[in-house]
């Protein structure tokens, strides 16, 4: 090339800028006048051109390339003679005026256009020789006020096919300038191409304000730009079009610094356009000082997180992908939809979406094992969320809006705004459960769905809208706030024994027009239903309903509804009641209840009250009568009167449907003198279908009939018999019931034949005795229909009693004793009383629920305490439990204060739950103790102990837990133990156990010689969360296994372990406060990482010597197995195999001094009974000690 020709071509590249996208305006130049650091242009030349002003130094490592006038030519040829150099490792470009140089106030740009057929006519860098390690950076000059930008044009860095691989970075932040890679004078070429092979590290750092990263395509041919290490951009401006992506094999940081202004409008940004995608191996992060705007491409980083931020983040049709966590955050605005059938993914961490206003218009958020959360001041989505580990939480400060949004796979939902609004068949269902919960301020459902198949929902708001909605859960629903139920059908339910609650006023949006239908186990309306606007029906499908406002205002009103799949089809045959102390207005429809009690209950089941209708009543279903709890006090009463809103029509009409009855198993007595029940403003039409006039029955806890059913129903006593009553049982037995103190007997049988005994008018100082006498016969007597008692008792004395059906009093029974209590499918065993009374039960059996008011200060069963091998597991309940015991248990005890013991005989098989669990003791079978805690009282369980062969499955959620003793195997469910304190021993045969705890003391597996048990721990999850608190720290304070510990992990996050000696340790781990190795992409040898706090190892030790039987799994003590613990004093290992088919496993340590000594090996390789020596190669085979 002429020296004329190289200054018209030096001429024409003066005033080249950085291509710029259509988006962006150039970036504006500063007067050469205003210059202040002295700099020359660069052109770099293929090989055969000489350089021209160029000077080569090197001092050290480094080799610098500057300029010794303007006009500067650089040979391709030159820098390929310093990068092979073998005693250089970095090699620099520079703008920089050389010692003794001249400036010739030129820019001060970099360009290499491969393409310009004047100057490198095509050629490109010859990597051959370069080596590894080496870095090659073009730098423009530096300087207050200085300019200088590097252009390259389709220039290739390849190695066609060699090993040689060097580091690449370009560098104009020191006068501001830009960079920018693009296809060059003469498109066709495509543009800047790097491959992993030929590139490791590529960094590029242009100017923070008004410099510009700028790479294209030509838009046609698509090329590779990959490193094979991070990538790293940083400019004021990012600008990114090409259809190849960006691809680092590392980590990658994309960050525009720049701020918006007239000069540069797209200062700030990072620009992705459409087809644009950046994939890094590990971190990928993406930053804007103003926005963040991609189209139409892909965002992913392999094994490490994804992070894009910017006050405003606009990504559109995108797919972004992350191994960790993957958040989007932009301070003032996101705006995100994804590609079609793609997500917004991470696969091992959480999902956040974090702003001012969010926008997910069109978009399918996932998270395979961790939460999705979206959050800022207003959240307006379409969307599709799973999550199946994890929870989905959406926060909008302002509001959230979701429309046509799905959550199908997720283990929670969280929904926090001011305004919440689900819209356009929202339908939030949590197909594999978690608990559901929204609050806001004004909260609207309408035309969707918040259901979860395992899990509660609550609903909180100072306004709740409910519109065509459906809201369903297992385990309770809460409404908190006045609920507007808008027009159309509206469902609120919860699968039985849940609750549904309405804390506020339940009325219709527009008066008589809304349905709303509820399910149940118990249905509580706290406020008034319809007072302010009546709805067009109340549909009480299933469900002991009580209306606590005192006001229920609809059209219709319909008990008892069955309906398949609401909430669940487990519902169908739970029955519905409906209970009120007050009025209702509208026509009132109790159906057929199978399967216990339903239909009318003035009041609420178990309590007294007056229900008065304004409409008309068709009864088929049953009359749920409550009578005096108090001598002479009031009962229930149905008054049924003309609705004064109607016109043309007369109500106050009630039919007995004639499978109506009367039921029986309310509480009270007749008051005296004969009551009505029904009072109806035309006379009762019908009669109960179990209860003719005239003929006694069991009503309340009393003894009475119907005396006539028109104009009205009345009812009065059966007349009682006294203090004592004699009789003889069907075979014969002669019995006395003999009362003293208050109150009177009535004894008899019932419409079935059973016998029944009640007690009228009796006080706690009233004793109630059954004395039997064989009469040619046994010494039994039974009473099937049961033993029913008005008012309290000292004593029930009835050792030769069996009770069926139904043992209930109205008041407290201080202590009661009887032979069996037969379940007749009855109400069972329901005793009065609270907390401050005490009572206590002996029987033989019992085989239905026992419900007691009073303290149970014990419970002495001496065979079963069950309903038999395949009933339900009988239930106990009191305010709080002394002693339990039974020869056998099926029985679920739960009480919200403590219970002392818990002593089973042979196998227990239930749930505990109270305050507090004092002693376990069972022999065998399946528990899980569950200590809540309360006001002064610790969660505390213990001591267990269970004494059979057979051992024991046991779960155990608490604060704390004391010694634990199973003679057999302990084993426990996926749940396991969760115990957030400590667990001060566990003595067992042989452990197979999920187990998480603060601390562990000392734990034995001893094994059982007898039973056949070696004292193994196999499958094993031992996560120990903290330490005991004392100058030791432990974690682990000791841990003894006589037998083989197999396929099981000890994760001791924050303590020591003292001693761990075990008899074999087999693909096991562990670790103290250590994250191992992932082992999709690291080894043991190459991963992991230690926790911040360093704890210690004192001791580990295997015992079992080597078998001699090459082949047998537990031939060597120690295989494919890790231990991990900063600091380690000693370690024995008994007999090792180094062999691990390729796998690296062994011992790691971060602090030096650890003794490890092995006895025995299967590779002659491994020093035997000395010390060994840490290091980064294996000790033999695939065995290392690691010193970290």
């Amino acid at each position: 090339m002429s020296v004329s020709a190289a200054a018209r071509r030096f001429a024409r590249l003066a005033g080249r800028q950085p291509a710029a996208s259509a988006r962006r305006p150039r970036l504006a130049i500063e007067p050469l006048e205003d210059r202040e650091v002295p700099a020359n242009s660069i052109l770099i030349t293929g090989h055969a051109g000489p350089d021209v002003n160029i000077n080569v130094s090197t001092v050290g490592t480094t080799t610098t390339i500057a300029t010794t006038d303007g006009s500067a030519f650089l040979s391709l040829s030159t820098i390929e003679t310093a990068l092979k150099n073998p005693a250089v490792t970095n090699v620099i470009v520079t703008t920089d005026v050389a010692a003794g140089g001249s400036d010739a106030d030129e820019f001060g740009d970099i360009d290499w256009d491969a393409t310009d057929n004047t100057t490198v006519n095509g050629d490109q860098l010859d990597f051959t020789g370069f080596g590894t390690g080496k870095t090659l950076t073009f730098r423009t000059a530096a300087g207050a006020s200085a300019l200088g930008n590097i252009n390259l044009g389709a220039v290739r860095f390849l190695n066609n096919g060699t090993d040689d691989q060097i580091s690449l970075v370009f560098d104009t932040s020191a006068p501001d300038g830009s960079v920018t890679f693009d296809a060059g004078i003469n498109p066709g070429s495509g543009t800047v191409i790097y491959s992993a092979e030929a590139v490791k590290d590529l960094t590029v750092a242009a100017g923070d304000t008004n410099g510009a990263f700028t790479f294209h395509d030509d838009g046609g041919t698509i090329g590779a730009a990959d490193a094979g290490g991070n990538v790293s951009i940083t400019a004021g401006t990012v600008d990114i079009s090409h259809q190849g992506g960006l691809t680092a094999g590392a980590g990658m940081k994309v960050q525009a610094t720049g701020s918006t202004t007239i000069d540069t409008p797209d200062g700030g940004k990072v620009l992705l356009d459409i087809g644009t995608g950046l994939l890094a191996t590990g971190d990928l992060t993406v930053t804007g000082n103003v926005a963040v705007v991609a189209n139409t491409g892909g965002l992913t980083s392999e094994t490490g997180a994804l992070t894009v931020t910017a006050p405003s983040v606009t990504l559109t049709q995108m797919i972004l992908q992350a191994a960790g966590d993957l958040t989007v955050s932009g301070s003032t605005s996101v705006e995100l939809t994804t590609s079609g059938f793609s997500e917004a993914t991470s696969s091992s961490g959480n999902v956040r979406i974090t702003g001012g206003t969010v926008d997910l218009p069109d978009t399918f958020l996932r998270a395979d094992n961790g939460n999705v959360t979206v959050s800022g001041t207003d959240v307006t989505a379409a969307m599709s969320v799973q999550a199946d580990f994890g929870v989905l939480t959406i926060t909008g400060t302002n509001s959230v809006s979701l429309t046509n949004t799905t959550c199908d796979g997720v283990k929670g939902l969280t929904i926090t705004g001011g305004t919440v609004t689900l819209d356009n068949e929202t339908d939030m269902l949590l197909e594999d459960g978690g608990d559901i919960v929204v609050t806001g301020t004004d909260v609207t459902l309408r035309d969707s769905e918040l259901l979860t198949n395992s899990g509660g929902i609550a609903l909180t708001g100072t306004n709740i809208v409910l519109e065509h909605g459906t809201v369903a859960a297992t385990t309770g629903v809460t409404l908190t706030g006045p609920v507007i139920v808008g027009p159309g059908d509206t469902s609120v339910g919860s699968v039985a024994p849940g609750t549904l609650t309405f804390t506020g006023p339940v009325d219709a949006q527009t008066a008589g027009e809304p349905t709303l239908e509820v399910s149940g186990g118990t249905i509580v309306f706290k406020q008034s239903v319809g007072a302010t606007a009546a709805l067009n029906e109340l549909d009480i499908r299933h469900g002991n309903t009580t209306v606590e406002g005192n006001v229920l205002n609809a059209a219709t009103i319909i008990v008892f509804d069955p309906f398949f799949g609401f909430p669940d089809d487990s519902n169908l045959n739970v029955p519905a009641t409906l209970g009120i102390n007050g009025t209702i207005t509208g026509n009132v429809t109790a159906q057929v209840t199978p399967d216990g009690r339903g239909g009318l209950a003035p009041g609420g089941l178990g309590k007294v009250g007056t229900m008065t209708v304004r409409g008309d009543v068709t009864l088929d279903g049953d009359f749920e009568l409550d009578l005096a709890v108090t001598p002479g006090g009031p009962t229930d009463k149905l008054v049924v009167v003309d609705n004064p809103n109607t016109v043309g029509t007369t109500e106050g009409n009630i039919t007995l449907g004639p499978d109506s009855k009367l039921g029986q198993s309310g509480i009270g007595e007749v008051p005296g003198a004969p009551v009505v029940v029904i009072d109806a403003a035309t006379p009762v039409a019908g009669q109960f279908s179990n209860a003719p006039p005239g003929v006694g029955l069991l009503i309340g806890t009393d003894y009475a009939r119907i005396q006539t059913y028109t104009p009205d129903v009345v009812i009065d006593a059966m007349p009682d018999q006294g203090k004592v009553v004699k009789g003889a049982d069907d075979d014969g037995t002669l019995y006395t019931i003999t009362l003293t103190g208050p109150g009177t007997l009535v004894h008899g049988k019932d419409q079935f034949g059973q016998r029944f005994l009640v007690v009228r008018d009796a006080t706690t100082a009233s004793k109630l005795s059954v004395a039997t006498k064989a009469n040619g016969s046994d010494d039994v007597v039974t009473f099937g229909a049961g033993v029913l008692v008005n008012g309290g008792l000292a004593s029930l004395t009835a050792s030769k009693l069996n009770i069926g059906t139904q043992f209930r009093s109205s008041g407290p029974i201080a202590t009661a004793t009887f032979r069996d209590f037969q379940n007749l499918n009855g109400p069972g065993i329901e005793l009065a009383g609270t907390a401050v009374n005490k009572t206590a039960i002996t029987a033989r059996n019992i085989t239905d629920d026992v419900r007691v008011g009073a303290t149970l200060t014990s419970l002495k069963v001496a065979q079963a305490l069950s309903a038999g091998q395949f009933a339900d597991p009988v239930t106990v309940s009191a305010p709080a439990i002394g002693t339990v015991t039974a020869k056998s248990a099926d029985a679920d005890i739960t009480t919200p204060g403590k219970l002392t013991a818990l002593v089973v005989g042979g196998n227990y098989s239930g749930e505990v739950t109270a305050a507090a669990i004092g002693k376990f003791q069972a022999v065998g079978g399946d528990a899980t103790l569950t200590a809540t805690g309360a006001p002064g009282v610790v969660g505390s369980v213990g001591p267990v102990t269970s004494s059979g062969p057979d051992g024991l499955t046991l779960d155990i959620n608490a604060a704390k837990v004391s010694s634990v003793k199973v003679a057999g195997s302990l084993t426990t469910s996926d749940a396991g133990w969760n115990v957030t304190g400590g667990i001060t021993s566990l003595t067992v045969g042989s452990l197979s156990a999920n187990i998480t705890a603060g601390f562990l003391g000392t734990v034995l597996v001893k094994g059982n010689l007898t039973t056949g048990l070696s004292g193994d721990i196999q499958a094993s999850t031992i996560t120990v969360t903290g330490n005991d608190g004392t100058a030791a720290h432990n974690g682990i304070k000791s841990l003894t296994a006589k037998g083989t510990v197999n396929f099981s992990l000890f994760d001791v996050k924050g303590g020591n372990v003292g001693t761990f000696t075990v008899g074999r340790f087999l693909n096991s781990q562990l670790y103290l406060n250590y994250t191992p190795h992932d082992p999709a992409t690291q080894a043991f040898n190459t991963g992991g990482t230690f926790g911040a706090q360093g704890f210690k190892l004192g001791t580990f030790k295997t015992t079992a010597t080597p078998l001699g039987v090459p082949g047998n799994p537990v031939n060597w003590a120690f295989a494919n197995s890790e231990v991990a613990a900063d600091t380690v004093g000693t370690v024995t290992l008994s007999g090792l195999q180094t062999d691990n088919a390729g796998t690296a496993f062994g011992i790691k340590i971060r602090t030096p001094g650890a003794a490890v000594k092995v006895l025995a090996a299967d590779d002659p390789a491994v020093p035997l009974n000395v010390k060994l020596t840490p290091g980064a190669t294996p000790i033999a085979g695939d065995f290392y000690f690691l010193d970290v």
